[in-house]
């Protein structure tokens, strides 16, 4: 295949764009596109999402947002909401970049405390879990700050008790088809709302009560012994008012 260009002359026309960004396999032709027609823009250009609908005949609203997404999880675009001194919202400014910046994400969930109260409580539920599963003849999990750390987000952030947690333990390794799945905390966090719905459904049996068998005849004795005798003359005073 042979690529042709236009002439030299036309090349004030023309677009520049660096060989990586164009090559770059992390970009769907889609965002390479619009990254393309993006720097053909001025820098005073303002990236409007509705303006970039408008250019594409089959591109609809959320199509282009997914791209523009696209670009900016991988560092060609960066945005920012400006608010104005009241905190109202005003705008979504956008930058666009021909080589890709570097993404910082913000890390939402805050590591825990190794002292905190849950994540106490997880170390000590680890152990149980281990215990179980040892108990079951099968190979236990090391217990680290990475098994830990999974069952302290099933307490802290699955907004679960220690002793819910306990009793799911106790359950699940004695029920036939789980205590062969769950050999770790991540099992046990990843299953543990179908093992609650599952614990749920199943409803323990009363125990039947057994009524002992009476010795009646000893029953009589014991009670002649504390009877009242009946007093003398008694019967006879019965008769002569019958």
């Amino acid at each position: 295949m042979t690529i042709r260009r236009a002439p030299d002359d036309l090349r004030d026309s023309f677009t520049i764009i660096d060989n990586r960004t164009l090559g770059n396999k992390d970009l769907s032709w889609e965002a390479r596109g619009m990254l393309s027609y993006l720097l053909s823009k001025p820098s005073t250009w303002t990236v409007q999402p509705n303006s970039l609908i408008q250019q594409s005949p089959s591109a609809k609203r959320d199509k282009v947002y997914e791209i523009l997404n696209e670009l900016e999880s991988l560092g060609y675009l960066k945005s920012q909401q400006i608010h104005d001194d009241a905190g109202r919202f005003v705008k979504v400014e956008r930058w666009v970049y021909e080589l890709p910046q570097v993404v910082q994400k913000v890390v939402q969930e805050v590591a825990p405390v190794e002292a905190s109260e849950t994540w106490l409580a997880a170390e000590r539920l680890c152990t149980v879990l281990n215990e179980r599963i040892q108990a079951n003849n099968f190979k236990a999990f090391v217990v680290n700050k990475t098994a830990i750390a999974t069952m302290e987000r099933l307490l802290r952030l699955d907004n679960h008790t220690e002793a819910e947690v306990l009793m799911m333990i106790e359950w699940c390794q004695r029920d036939e088809f789980w205590l062969t799945n769950i050999r770790s905390p991540e099992k046990l966090r990843k299953h543990y709302d179908t093992m609650l719905a599952k614990l749920g459904k199943t409803t323990p049996m009363a125990p039947k009560l057994v009524q002992p068998k009476k010795d009646w005849e000893k029953e009589f004795e014991e009670r002649a012994k504390v009877a009242v005798p009946m007093p003398k003359g008694f019967k006879e005073i019965l008769k002569a008012h019958g």
